[in-house]
């Protein structure tokens, strides 16, 4: 799916396929002729798909949801008595359109793989696509504004009043002429030529190789993996991404090879010589079949020598229910084991798998590999699994990957090689310590944990000034600024409305977020809505500094009960530092929590994230302002993050399509609230845990019992039970940390939790309105008219095409 100012580019993909079917009505053509019937295949497609986006959209107008509907009724009510508009909910218009392009634009998808036969076997979808939407994507790139303010745009004024008289003033001044000619419709190719479709170009590589602004840092060279000509840089990658030959990017980067990186390459290179262009997607799909394994070839799944089938902590668990959930999700632990084949050690070059000595337990789905903080939370399920020794092997994994490369990398892949992840490794080593007290393993482990505490502090540190002070904080920045491997071809088309000079910053970014794990959130975003705003590395997150005042502490504790006396002072000396630091540049004395800092702007974010709770979970406040806890919560509460029936969402924007946004919860984010609230002393802050809790496991329990799966990501805001959407990929099922947290959670509170309790509260408690920035009353008739125009113009393209082909 699109992601580079999504609004415009499906507003103008829609109008584009109006105004391409227009063809049929030049003058002086008959539809006998040979060039009209040779394209009656196509036109017959693009009628198609306008027919299904005005299906699909007339029933999701139709179908709204009850919470919705409310919404929608009170801002009407508000909107009709005379109110300037401020206090409509965005969602109204906006976001209820761009609802229905996401469905509609899933719909030609499918809707094109069905009929690839038909329409021939050399046509491309996706650049097809691109070309009906490129021709007026100019115009209508600042469209997407009128949502955001009542600013002119080329010099037409959003009218106050609806009627048809103002639809047609802001219908040709973004599309244009109506009566457009075949011979107006140039087809677009990124170099800025027009050629047929099956002859035109791929976008070649000049941004991504290009020096002219800033050097290329590719995610993997030949500093650090010998087969980096196939999966971090190269011609195959790029033209393999760019014709498309696989729906997600990451199956490809993912395939082992046959034969070695640079004869595979090199053969490449002699059989593709020229320029790729469409007519060559068979020719490179041909070529990645003969030379390439499938993707998880070199992984075997493996037997869990310590599962257990009933281990003794979950049988502690009272409800019934929940007690034979956690019975079946202990299951799952088997179906996620695996073991890399002896033949990635023989042939390391051959593989973007990067080899580890011990089985390990992946998340599930396309995540074939290790990753490294999703790792913590898998071990939480583990050790309430009583699976010490699996644990264990997986820690040796990680300190394999310390001493072997000097950090722990994002995940188990080579392009993964430029940056990391949220660092979870010393905490993962204490819960480890602290559930078998194994000193001896606990000191072969010492070394390893400063050399990774020793990585962040050398290459994530940042000193910012506050108040006149200057401040040694943390920051995520990833060692590349070209698209991602496994995500090539978004990232590519991410940067295409951004300026050459910004497309390596840009990029950086992206990666940048990635190693945040929160990939993708508006949190990331200048605008809070489009990826092409993304400024990651202007961002002072507020979880990554807590997390690392959080391995000051561990490793002071592990340091002092080895007997390192000299470094364990050391250590703490440190920490108490950074606690004034953190206090000084996150907290917020008027909101009552600590928030992130931009450091373009010089400001706290002060909007709604969970992640302003991390720092009660790493307990990184001073014990002289314990009240600070209490504010926290009572910021949480007002800002709107605990209402929710499903558990707490990773934000509260809307319309944003990506995954770690409203309405999704995660694992991960959800355990360190009610950990963070539970370890308090209060029994507000321990009761509204436990409550957060049960709607958590609940929400995880009720979904279950529909489709029997573990889903990475929940809707945590309707009080239907749903998985989640959005992002870059579908929902993945397994799910490692989903694991972890729902059996950890059931351990802790194995007395009190049960399935009716969650139930009554989800069915008692409605999901809260969500309230963004709304626009003013003439945006919202701009996107009224606008709704009714893109419907109007795919009728009138059906009723042009039906008089052609009677």
């Amino acid at each position: 799916m699109y992601q580079s100012s999504k609004l415009p580019i499906y507003i103008s993909g829609l109008s584009g396929l109006a105004m391409l079917s227009n063809v049929c009505n030049v003058d002086g053509v008959n539809a006998s002729n040979a060039t009209m019937r040779s394209s009656k295949r196509k036109l017959l497609l693009l009628a198609t798909i306008a027919g299904i986006i005005i299906g699909t959209t007339i029933y999701l107008l139709q179908e709204q949801d009850e919470e919705e509907s409310i919404a929608q009724e009170n801002n009407n009510n508000n909107f009709n008595s005379g109110d300037n508009g401020n206090n409509m909910d965005i969602s109204l218009w906006r976001q209820e359109l761009l609802s229905i392009l996401d469905e509609a634009y899933e719909t030609i998808k499918v809707s094109l793989s069905n009929c690839q036969e038909f329409i021939g076997e050399h046509f491309n979808i996706r650049s097809f696509i691109t070309t009906a939407t490129s021709f007026i994507g100019q115009k209508l790139e600042l469209l997407a504004n009128l949502f955001e303010s009542d600013e002119s745009l080329d010099g037409v004024q959003p009218q106050q009043q609806s009627g048809h008289s103002q639809q047609i003033p802001i219908f040709t001044a973004f599309i244009g002429k109506r009566n457009t000619t075949s011979s107006s419709l140039p087809t677009y190719t990124s170099r800025g030529r027009s050629s047929s479709s099956h002859q035109m170009p791929i976008p070649d590589q000049v941004d991504v190789l290009s020096s002219a602004v800033e050097k290329p840092q590719f995610a993997c060279d030949e500093t650090n993996a010998p087969n980096y000509m196939i999966y971090c840089q190269g011609d195959l990658l790029h033209a393999v991404m760019m014709l498309d030959i696989f729906k997600d990017s990451k199956t490809f980067v993912d395939k082992p090879l046959i034969r070695d990186p640079e004869v595979v390459a090199a053969e490449f290179k002699a059989q593709f010589p020229g320029a790729i262009t469409l007519n060559d997607r068979e020719a490179v799909r041909e070529f990645v079949n003969d030379n390439f394994h499938e993707e998880g070839h070199e992984l075997e799944e493996c037997e869990l020598v310590d599962w257990q089938k009933e281990p003794e902590q979950l049988l502690s668990i009272k409800d019934t229910d929940l007690r034979n959930f956690a019975l079946q999700v202990n299951l799952i632990w088997k179906r996620l084991c695996r073991t890399i084949k002896k033949e990635v050690l023989e042939h390391q070059k051959r593989h973007s798998l990067i080899y580890v000595p011990h089985e390990f337990v992946v998340p599930g789905g396309r995540f074939r590999e290790f990753y490294y903080w999703d790792t913590y939370w898998v071990m939480k399920g583990l050790l309430a699994s009583g699976m010490h020794q699996t644990c264990k092997k997986m820690i040796l994994n990680f300190q394999y990957l310390v001493d072997k490369i000097g950090f722990i990398p994002n995940g188990g892949r080579v392009y993964y090689l430029r940056r990391s992840q949220p660092p979870m490794f010393i905490p993962m080593v204490y819960e480890y310590h602290m559930a078998t007290e194994d000193d001896e393993f606990l000191l072969s482990m010492l070394n390893s944990m400063e050399k990774e505490f020793a990585f962040w502090k050398t290459h994530r540190m940042i000193n910012v000034t506050k108040n006149g002070k200057s401040y040694a904080v943390f920051r995520y920045r990833a060692d590349s600024n070209v698209p991602r491997p496994e995500s090539y071809r978004e990232d590519y088309q991410t940067a295409e409305r951004v300026d050459r000079q910004k497309k390596r910053k840009l990029w950086r970014d992206i990666a940048s977020a990635a190693e945040s794990g929160w990939d993708f959130s508006s949190r990331w975003f200048a605008n809070r809505k489009t990826m092409d705003s993304i400024e990651t590395s202007n961002i002072i997150p507020v979880d990554l500094n807590a997390i690392m005042y959080w391995n000051m502490k561990i490793l002071a504790h592990l340091n002092g009960a080895l007997g390192n006396v000299e470094r364990r002072d050391e250590l703490n000396r440190e920490r108490s530092k950074f606690v004034d630091t953190f206090e000084a540049v996150f907290f917020d004395d008027r909101e009552g929590a600590w928030f992130d800092l931009n450091i373009r702007t010089g400001d706290r974010d002060d909007d709604a994230y969970p992640s302003l709770a991390v720092p009660l979970f790493t307990e990184c406040y001073s014990t002289l302002n314990n009240h600070m806890m209490v504010d926290v919560l009572e910021t949480l509460q007002r800002k709107g993050l605990l209402q929710f029936p499903g558990g707490v969402p990773t934000s509260l924007m809307k319309g944003t399509n990506q995954q770690w946004d409203y309405p999704n919860g995660w694992a991960p984010i959800n355990h360190m609230i009610i950990e963070g609230l539970r370890k308090s002393n209060h029994p507000i802050m321990q009761q509204k845990a436990f409550e957060i809790a049960n709607k958590w496991v609940n929400r995880n329990y009720q979904l279950y019992q529909k489709d029997k799966k573990m889903w990475e990501k929940y809707d945590v805001a309707k009080a239907y039970v749903r998985a989640a959407k959005g992002g870059e990929y579908e929902n993945q099922a397994g799910f490692g940390w989903t694991n972890g947290v729902v059996l950890d959670l059931m351990v802790t509170y194995s007395k009190r939790l049960t399935v009716d309790s969650a139930e009554r509260q989800s069915v008692a408690r409605p999901a809260p309105q969500v309230v963004v920035n709304a626009p003013d009353t003439a945006a919202v008739i701009a996107a009224l008219t606008l709704d009714k125009l893109i419907i109007r113009s795919l009728v009138r393209s059906l009723s042009s095409f039906l008089k052609c082909y009677p």
